[in-house]
């Protein structure tokens, strides 16, 4: 064999390995970048299975009082709309102790290029979980002057439109039954449905009355067989109860119904002079599970908001029953004290506001009187009702969504 034979040969066999590690390095390369498309189609996948499941969680945690079924039904429904592949995804939604959804997805998608070496799927999980939406339940209490003076300047509107817009805020408009809402309108009486058993035998009663004896004034327990424990001592004839009947004043029980509460807010009307400690002492009984209109939860439920919103716009000046049978304004000063004391020692939440009012007396009682920490306020007619109210509601649903947790 000559040696241009020998070189030839040699040539040729170089050829033969350089295509062959040409071959092999196309392959890896082709590798390399085809498992870079097949990860990034799967992290693709990930990110819209991920979304599609926030959906679900959210849509499922909407109602707070969906069962887990319902929220099941949802969630997939939900899932379903938002992720194309959802018949392949294995769905799983649970809702431990109704506090949060937790929702859990797991896909396996089919790889192209990096089942060449032994990876022919890659599996996707998306977990999300979201806290069931004011899961918690308030019991709220608006305690308003429908004094008078409350006609001034169309004081008693401006009242009713903010007190309106704070239930709406904290009731999601009224879709969240969770949330209910009583009504005691106060002037010089109040005007109730009361029971017949919780009335007085001695006095005839004619739907107002002003407050019970005391110490039964400044307190919630349950009625004795003794008329001083009961209602119906209004004091006041029985042709003032016609006219506050006339202008609507009559309290309203706790109800999740929000348009029932605005359709009674729209027909209030002023009427008389002002009894605060009577509209405190039947604010506290439309709150307590012992009180004279039932449906209230009890003082240790620990997802239940107790609350009491007090508005006025002027001073005590009806007579309130003290020590003694003592029976004189200051005797009422006291006892709305004392009530209030009594409400927040079994934790009811007190927010008082001041309505244009000048008197620094009143003021400081009712800033006494609300709870601690910001629950006061003092507004003029023109500036910072609406703001009060808006406070008091971001409170309120910041408190409920606490208890749901």
């Amino acid at each position: 064999m000559t040696m241009r034979n020998t070189f030839t040969i040699f040539l040729r066999d170089a050829r033969g390995g350089v295509a062959l590690m040409f071959g092999l390095l196309a392959f890896i390369i082709l590798l390399i970048g085809g498992g870079a498309l097949d990860y990034g189609m799967a992290q693709s996948k990930r990110t819209s299975m991920q979304a599609a499941a926030d959906a679900a969680a959210l849509a499922a945690a909407k109602s707070p009082d969906a069962t887990l079924a319902e929220r099941q039904t949802t969630g997939a429904a939900i899932f379903k709309a938002n992720f194309a592949e959802a018949s392949s995804v294995n769905f799983e939604l649970t809702a431990p102790g109704n506090n949060v959804v937790n929702v859990t997805t797991t896909y396996r998608r089919s790889n192209y290029f990096l089942a060449l070496i032994g990876m022919p799927t890659w599996d996707i999980t998306t977990v999300a979980e979201v806290p069931i939406a004011n899961n918690g339940f308030a019991e709220v209490v608006l305690v308003l002057d429908y004094s008078d003076s409350m006609i001034t300047n169309d004081k008693y509107i401006r009242m009713r439109d903010a007190a309106m817009s704070m239930i709406n805020t904290i009731s999601a408009n009224g879709t969240n039954t969770n949330v209910k809402i009583g009504l005691v309108p106060f002037s010089a009486v109040v005007h109730a449905d009361i029971p017949a058993t919780y009335l007085r035998s001695d006095i005839p009663f004619d739907g107002c009355t002003m407050d019970r004896r005391y110490p039964y004034n400044i307190e919630d327990g349950a009625i004795d067989a003794g008329n001083a424990s009961k209602w119906g001592d209004h004091s006041v004839g029985g042709h003032l109860c016609v006219d506050v009947a006339a202008a609507n004043l009559k309290v309203l029980p706790l109800t999740a119904n929000t348009a029932q509460v605005e359709s009674t807010l729209q027909s209030y009307l002023p009427y008389l002079w002002t009894h605060i400690a009577a509209g405190a002492e039947f604010g506290w009984q439309v709150l307590s599970p012992t009180g004279v209109f039932g449906g209230a939860r009890s003082y240790d439920n620990q997802q239940n908001l107790k609350v009491m919103i007090l508005l006025t716009d002027g001073m005590q000046t009806a007579p309130g029953w003290g020590p003694s049978d003592s029976r004189t304004a200051a005797d009422g000063e006291a006892n709305l004290s004392s009530i209030c004391t009594a409400m927040k020692a079994k934790g009811v939440q007190v927010y008082t506001i001041g309505y244009d009012l000048t008197d620094a007396h009143t003021l400081n009682l009712l800033n006494s009187c609300a709870s601690s920490g910001g629950y006061f306020a003092s507004t003029d007619i023109d500036n910072g009702l609406a703001t009060a109210f808006a406070a008091i509601a971001t409170r309120i649903s910041n408190e409920m969504l606490r208890l749901s947790r």
